[in-house]
């Protein structure tokens, strides 16, 4: 199983700075550090990937978290999470916070949908200053 991460806004100017490293960093590193559980491989089988949509709207005061939509045909279970975009800085200050609420929406998918994730909880904060850490998951104009 591997975890991606995707973004689509729908809204102009409501988006994050993130870019395709960034994607690829989070979902490397996510799937490093999770497998999936017993419930998850009864119901969709070992070979299904996770995708997680990243977005965000205005006028919403935490994270919110749709689907799952399932693609049989790419054997994937996908989710999109809209971000509180009033809720967090704008410029160089909203990686964190932002990185942060994404996170912890990621953890309760896997909650939902049962996959282990004891060394994901575990290595948020580190996983948090990585990847905020690392200029190329952002580009500021």
């Amino acid at each position: 199983m591997n975890i991606y991460f995707g973004q689509i806004y729908i809204t102009p100017g409501v988006s994050f700075p993130w870019t395709i490293h960034f994607q690829r960093l989070l979902g490397e590193t996510v799937t490093s550090l999770v497998r999936p559980g017993p419930r998850f491989i009864a119901q969709y089988g070992e070979n299904w990937n996770l995708m997680f949509r990243i977005s965000a709207k205005r006028g919403i005061l935490s994270s919110e978290i749709r689907g799952p939509s399932k693609f049989r045909k790419d054997l994937r279970v996908e989710y999109s999470i809209f971000l509180p975009f009033d809720q967090i800085p704008t410029g160089s200050d909203f990686a964190k916070p932002a990185l942060r609420l994404l996170l912890n929406s990621v953890q309760k998918v896997f909650l939902e949908v049962d996959i282990e994730h004891m060394n994901f909880n575990a290595a948020h904060e580190q996983l948090v200053a990585e990847v905020c850490g690392d200029p190329t998951s952002f580009e500021l104009s």
